[in-house]
């Protein structure tokens, strides 16, 4: 998948300064304030990816979708297909 820039992109996250931009391209995201619900108040960031044409035809036939993270630790987050179920969440 590719990241993907977004109409209600407003940042660029560049890599850390101990990785290149070869190992750890830029991802265009949101960042925001979640309003209502739950998490009413919380930080929020969201960036977008897209899948490859290749990786559509395999995600239709079923495959999972993974995550994942270069850290120590698993930040909440969740997936969606809409933007505002992602500013939005439950």
């Amino acid at each position: 998948m590719l990241p993907t820039k977004f109409p209600e992109s407003n940042i660029a996250f560049r890599p850390p300064p101990d990785l290149e931009e070869s190992q750890c391209g830029v991802v265009h995201g949101f960042t925001g304030e979640i309003t209502g619900g739950s998490c009413d108040g919380l930080p929020l960031i969201v960036v977008a990816w897209r899948p490859t044409a290749e990786e559509l035809e395999e995600i239709n036939k079923g495959a999972c979708i993974y995550l994942s993270l270069i850290a120590n630790g698993l930040p909440p987050h969740f997936l969606t297909t809409s933007f505002h179920q992602a500013t939005t969440p439950v």
